[in-house]
């Protein structure tokens, strides 16, 4: 039998939690409408600030539409201020002002979508973040719906740890 006289020391029980980062959140910018990718603007890694274009798809005949549908809007109010001055004179009919304005208010509807299709050739991101991943180059075809870059936001970066559950209740939430 041996003794030995003991000095007594703090033990600390440690527990390892084996775990990984990730992204607070994760979006997949897609095409809205399809076309020619024309330039990218961004690589993997580059950080970019919400509303920042991505990439551009090209005008094609857009610009044409647009030209297009201003011309019939500027038709349609002449047409409708002519009714309206003639029905003031009972020259024409209420259904005849009636359709008049009817008219102009579908040439409006219509420079408002050919608007919004050239718009939608300008790509951008809706959230501030890194670019994880873009499947896309240029001169790529994409329909609506292809995805044209994954932006990544790493403020605030959470932490997901992986516990054995007989070490549950050991493990306390800390506030920071």
């Amino acid at each position: 039998v041996r003794v030995r006289t003991l000095a007594p020391s703090v033990i600390r029980n440690q527990l390892v939690v084996t775990g990984r980062t990730l992204a607070d959140r994760r979006l997949m910018v897609k095409a809205e409408t399809n076309g020619v990718i024309q330039a990218l603007h961004v690589s993997e890694g580059d950080a970019v600030a919400s509303g920042q274009a991505l990439a551009e798809l090209a005008i094609e005949d857009r610009e044409a539409r647009l030209a297009e549908a201003r011309a019939r809007v500027q038709q349609r109010e002449l047409e409708y201020r002519a009714a309206r001055t003639l029905r003031g004179r009972d020259s024409v009919s209420e259904a005849e002002l009636a359709g008049s304005k009817a008219a102009l208010e579908s040439a409006r509807a219509s420079l408002q979508t050919a608007l919004e299709a050239l718009e939608r050739t300008r790509i951008t991101t809706p959230i501030q973040g890194t670019i994880e991943d873009v499947p896309v180059e240029i001169g790529d075809f994409v329909d609506r719906g292809i995805p044209i870059a994954e932006v990544v936001d790493l403020d605030p970066l959470r932490v997901r740890g992986f516990l054995s559950e007989r070490f549950l209740g050991d493990v306390t939430p800390e506030s920071q």
